[in-house]
């Protein structure tokens, strides 16, 4: 950030678009400091966009209208996933450290797994009823469990293999 940064506080379109998000912020702020109910913040964080879209629409606007108008972001085009794997230099990846993640990748996975289990055992508990009609679901839920954990674990060891080199 440089100095001369500070002069898109003056300007005033930019100031217009910034006035929605600063009084958001307000409102969540104040919201998590003042409301007992802690279903309170995840509506506000929910109602906050159900607003813009009425205001869209009591307005006549459409999205392309905001997007002129500076309140929406521009569209992108589509990327494919085989793009994804452009991002990543493989020349680069150290592959002699990948046996030194692997123990830390296992600890992580079954961590991850006995945790979600514990969460279950807790919700059942808290119910007061068993919850043996999710049994599907938490299987299903520890491969989803697994397959994350995979991927941070390969963000973390491309991510330290290409910064050691």
């Amino acid at each position: 950030m440089k100095p001369s940064d500070w002069s898109y506080l003056f300007d005033k379109q930019a100031l217009l678009l910034a006035i929605p998000g600063i009084i958001a912020g307000i409102l969540l702020t104040g919201v998590a400091r003042k409301c007992q109910d802690e279903a309170m913040l995840p509506i506000s964080m929910v109602v906050i966009p159900v607003v813009f879209y009425i205001v869209l629409f009591a307005c006549g606007w459409s999205i392309e209208d905001a997007r002129e108008g500076g309140w929406v972001g521009e569209t992108s085009p589509p990327v494919p996933v085989q793009d994804l794997f452009h991002l990543i230099d493989f020349g680069k990846v150290r592959w002699d450290l990948c046996k030194e993640i692997i123990p830390t990748w296992l600890g992580m996975v079954f961590v991850v797994s006995f945790s979600s289990c514990l969460d279950v055992a807790a919700i059942s508990m808290d119910m007061g009823e068993a919850l043996v009609r999710f049994v599907k679901y938490t299987n299903c839920d520890h491969l989803v469990l697994l397959w994350h954990c995979l991927e941070l674990m390969s963000f973390v060891c491309f991510r330290r293999m290409s910064t050691t080199s």
